[in-house]
């Protein structure tokens, strides 16, 4: 059961105030920073009475009621962060949400922050990536458990000598890209992505029958092709193919409309990144049975590159928003799709 270690990951939530910017959003979050508002003092009162409550019925042996006071601090944290969420990007400045929704033609970007790398604690790990699907999660449609192999023993030729195990180099590999974001501001595609059968399946709908409700695919058969779409593409592909001619676009909006060009870059969607969003905002992502790919280099233990190794997310079949596999960046397996990010500096 969780005790109150929560402080730091309820500090990363808490609603702020950014004003518009005349020189580009990094500016806007720069400017504001220091003007951070907490949860409301009622929102907080109600939190924390939760847990402390939580906790003493715990310590009296009442594990059923601990148990249902922990299930309503998740069920209210989770609608209080989505609010916050849809207001942050209501505050982003609107000029440059403009250029994002005429390149993504509409879809809903989410807002989404990076945890600090220290905020990746085992508590968070356990909490986000639990070890048995827990039943408040299926109630809201939400798939969520760790893989079978998560505490299996690394291959140490890709890893490193030390005993390790799979769970182990992923998080450890998470932390280290979230270090690398810090608390970079990430607008992530919100798109469902469809239940895999051929690889003939469109983003868009859990079926995925419908070309014209993923908008990125017309980008994607200008790089690749009319017979492509997100799947059967390798990490290398997306990566050196398509995130440039994507930022492009993104880079041509902003000439468009006058305003000046950020510091931003567009990637696939981090593993935390993906965990969250799908925790958060959309379970019904965590149903469907596409893998997809993710920016997180699988690391060895030494932190270098465990030779071209990269994490992937999203399998409903083993773990739904808490599966985590790797694949060779070379490599182009049917099942596997993506979705993108855009990360501005602050």
């Amino acid at each position: 059961m969780p005790e109150r270690h929560f402080d730091s990951i309820l500090d990363k939530f808490r609603k702020k105030a950014v004003k518009p910017a005349e020189t580009g959003p990094a500016e806007a979050a720069k400017a504001e920073k220091e003007n951070e508002t907490a949860f409301t003092e009622e929102e907080n009162k109600r939190l924390e009475g939760y847990l402390l409550l939580a906790k003493e019925k715990e310590r009296s042996g009442d594990q059923r009621g601990a148990y249902e006071l922990y299930v309503k601090y998740k069920k209210e944290f989770i609608e209080i962060k989505i609010k916050s969420g849809k207001e942050s990007a209501e505050a982003f400045p609107p000029e440059y949400l403009e250029a994002l929704s005429e390149v993504f033609k509409g879809e809903k970007l989410d807002l989404m922050a990076m945890l600090k790398a220290e905020e990746l604690t085992e508590e968070y790990f356990a909490k986000m990536y639990p070890t048995e699907q827990r039943g408040e999660d299926t109630a809201r449609g939400l798939t969520s458990y760790r893989p079978s192999w998560w505490n299996g023993a690394v291959n140490k030729d890709m890893i490193g000598p030390d005993e390790e195990t799979w769970g182990q180099a992923y998080e450890r590999s998470m932390r280290t890209e979230a270090e690398q974001f810090k608390e970079s501001v990430i607008f992530t595609e919100s798109i469902q992505k469809p239940k895999y059968t051929n690889g003939t399946q469109q983003y868009g709908t859990a079926e995925g029958k419908d070309a014209d409700k993923d908008p990125l695919l017309p980008i994607i058969q200008e790089v690749f092709g009319d017979k492509a779409n997100r799947f059967k593409l390798s990490w290398d592909q997306i990566t050196n193919e398509l995130l440039p001619k994507v930022k492009e676009k993104i880079k041509d909006e902003f000439v468009n409309k006058h305003i000046t060009v950020p510091d931003f870059e567009v990637i696939l969607t981090p593993a935390i990144i993906s965990n969250l969003q799908t925790t958060l905002n959309h379970p019904e992502n965590s149903q469907t049975n596409t893998y997809e790919w993710t920016s997180t280099i699988l690391l060895k233990q030494d932190g270098t590159d465990s030779g071209g190794y990269r994490l992937m997310v999203g399998y409903s079949g083993n773990g739904g928003a808490g599966y985590v596999n790797n694949a060779h960046r070379g490599s182009r397996w049917d099942g596997r799709g993506f979705r993108l990010s855009v990360v501005f500096e602050k």
